[in-house]
């Protein structure tokens, strides 16, 4: 009796206390109190979804929300609690937050706000129950939650918060970064604040939001593909020619996936696109291409200056089919999945310039990737995404940093919308007897056909080093260079070191100067036989 006596007390102070207006404002310095709760309640709630899902330790996240209140409210008095309700959508519209106004939800009213509700911990179940058959388990874990805004009207908060999640799986020497942007909606209740609609940026979020997520076939499919002992039949990755010529570049795998690895870090504002981005590249909001681009660009020994990449050096940009990109723009193939695949299906089947690579498709209930674990490192591959709340298969592009195998369970992958590094590829994409949309595509990148003309130099790229750390750097040429020099320098662009070498093809140069977190800048500088100088720029990443 008590109970249902509470439960019928919290309806209609929750309908009293939606009835207040108040004039919306950002949370300022004398009201911290209040954006200390909104605050610690987000933070408390994504952390129990966060253990929930990583350590797979199974906790009740409805019990933050307002679903009980809403399930009792709409049976008590339906009409006045969408009238509510639709105050409250309002309110968030108002917010002016991007992730929120961003979306086209096709629902609205009660019904709406129960079904994001359930989105939200169906994610939790769904992963968590991916890593815990997987038995996952880490060499640390740390959790950050960063909040650009939190704005207030009455009884109505929205929070506009960064989650970073910075950790190791204890089998991968590489940490793991990933970064998830979320705006959270919030009613307060009996003076307590209460999660009442959660929007991310998240790939699951974005492609479920409309369509919904089937909970329990999803869990049946990745279970049926789990517990396979035999695989599908493997298809075997097409081949493509290596470099035969002077003229070919074969692909540098490390390279590419050291740039990757350059190009994320757990250090970031929060937007769509990172901040810690090359910036002398275009960036177009939806980027996922646009970056595997960059890091088959770097593997074919693109110099990384604003200068360089106007001169298109490691892209293609004569013939039938061009794949490029410079300072401002690019073509459909550097930064569309679709196009992406085009180009390289037209490429391989010419013999003008331009890139090759080895294709293979991936069944959506198979582990198994067509390649050997090698040819994997650097590959690009195409997995299910969305647009608009649809998904779609091959629709996000992603990029292979690391395997250790050839199966979905063993290959690390690092991308861009959603920011990820060195995530497996089985806790975002796993195999599914239930999802057709989880095949995959597979590029491994071989040569650059009629790639290089004259003299050229390239480096080593390095991964990203801790500060004060001795880096041995690598410089080459394809020629024997007169003069064969290298600078270093520092994130604020001071000049720290430069070295000179006469009539070589390569240098190496220890450094331990690395004394400052950020970009460092390294420029090599080739003078060949018929005094031609040619440059090679690219960056560590110092933390």
């Amino acid at each position: 009796m008590k109970k249902v006596l509470s439960l019928a007390l919290s309806v209609v102070i929750f309908f009293s206390l939606l009835s207040i207006s108040v004039p919306a404002t950002e949370v300022k310095a004398n009201e911290q109190s209040e954006q200390q709760q909104i605050e610690a309640t987000v933070e408390a709630y994504l952390k129990k979804c966060v253990e929930s899902i990583y350590s797979y330790k199974k906790q009740d996240v409805s019990k933050d929300t307002i679903r009980n209140v809403l399930i009792a409210a709409r049976s008590e008095s339906p009409t006045k609690l969408e009238q509510d309700i639709s105050s409250f959508a309002q309110f968030q519209k108002k917010s002016g937050f991007e992730l929120m106004n961003a979306l086209d939800i096709k629902e609205s009213g009660v019904k709406a706000v129960l079904n994001n509700l359930d989105l939200q911990e169906d994610r939790v179940a769904y992963f968590g129950h991916l890593h815990e058959t997987q038995k996952i388990t880490y060499s640390y874990f740390n959790t950050d939650y960063r909040f650009h805004a939190t704005i207030v009207e009455g009884n109505y908060a929205v929070a506009d918060v960064s989650e970073y999640l910075d950790y190791q799986y204890s089998f991968c020497g590489e940490p793991t970064f990933e970064i998830t942007n979320y705006n959270i909606s919030l009613i307060r209740v009996n003076d307590t604040w209460m999660i009442a609609e959660v929007v991310s940026d998240d790939s699951y979020f974005q492609s479920y939001y409309n369509e919904g997520f089937d909970l329990q076939t999803e869990l049946r499919g990745y279970d049926e593909a789990f517990s396979r002992m035999e695989e599908p039949s493997l298809v075997k990755g097409s081949e493509s020619t290596l470099a035969t010529t002077s003229s070919d570049i074969a692909y540098n795998k490390q390279n590419a996936a050291n740039y990757a690895l350059t190009y994320s870090t757990q250090s970031d504002d929060g937007s769509g696109t990172p901040t810690f981005k090359n910036s002398n590249f275009p960036w177009f909001g939806a980027d996922c291409m646009n970056f595997v681009s960059q890091c088959m660009w770097a593997g074919f020994g693109g110099s990384n200056s604003y200068a360089d990449i106007g001169t298109y050096y490691g892209m293609d940009k004569v013939g039938s089919y061009t794949w490029w990109a410079n300072n401002t723009t690019g073509t459909n193939s550097w930064s569309s999945c679709s196009n992406f695949r085009s180009y390289v299906n037209s490429s391989n089947g010419s013999s003008e310039k331009g890139v090759l690579c080895s294709t293979g498709d991936v069944a959506y209930n198979s582990n198994q990737l067509p390649f050997s674990t090698s040819d994997l490192i650097g590959a690009a591959i195409h997995v299910k995404g969305e647009s608009g709340g649809t998904v779609f298969a091959l629709a996000h592009a992603i990029f292979v940093n690391n395997a250790t195998g050839s199966t979905r369970d063993t290959v690390y992958f690092t991308s861009y919308n959603n920011c990820r590094k060195n995530r497996l590829l089985s806790l975002s994409f796993p195999s599914s007897t239930s999802d057709l949309n989880n095949k995959m595509f597979v590029m491994v990148p071989r040569t650059f056909q009629s790639g290089s003309t004259g003299t050229r130099l390239w480096a080593d790229l390095n991964n990203a080093v801790a500060m004060n750390t001795q880096v041995s750097l690598k410089g080459y040429s394809n020629v024997q260079c007169n003069t064969f020099g290298m600078n270093i320098y520092n994130p604020n662009g001071t000049a720290m070191a430069n070295y000179s070498w006469s009539n070589t093809s390569s240098v190496t140069q220890n450094y331990n100067g690395f004394n400052m977190a950020g970009a460092w800048k390294i420029v090599l500088t080739g003078i060949d036989s018929a005094n031609t100088t040619k440059t090679f720029t690219y960056t560590i990443r110092v933390y």
